[in-house]
C-alpha cells in the first residue's frame, strides 16, 4: 500500500513537472513571437518613417529647382531688358 503511494506520488510529481516544462516552453514560444511581433512593427513604422522623410526630401528638391528655374529666368529676363536698353 505504502508503495503504491509512493509510486502515485512520483507519478504525479512526474506530470506535474512536465506539466510545468510544457507550460515554460509555451511561455517562451509566446514570448518569442510577440518579440518578433514587435520587432515587425518596429520594422513596419520604421519604412513608413524613411518613406516620409524621403518624400518631405523629394519635395524640398522640386522647390529648389523650381527656384533655381526660376532665377534663370528672371537672369534671362534682365538680360533682355539690359539688352533692349542697349538698343
Amino acid at each position: 500500500m505504502k508503495t503504491q503511494q509512493v509510486l502515485a506520488n512520483e507519478e504525479r510529481i512526474r506530470r506535474q513537472q512536465e506539466a510545468a516544462g510544457v507550460a515554460e516552453l509555451e511561455r517562451k514560444r509566446k514570448m518569442q513571437l510577440e518579440q518578433e511581433a514587435m520587432l515587425q512593427e518596429r520594422i513596419r513604422l520604421e519604412e513608413i518613417t524613411r518613406l516620409a522623410k524621403l518624400e518631405h526630401i523629394k519635395k524640398i528638391e522640386e522647390c529648389i529647382e523650381q527656384a533655381l528655374f526660376r532665377q534663370e529666368d528672371l537672369k534671362r529676363q534682365e538680360a533682355r531688358v539690359t539688352e533692349e536698353e542697349f538698343i
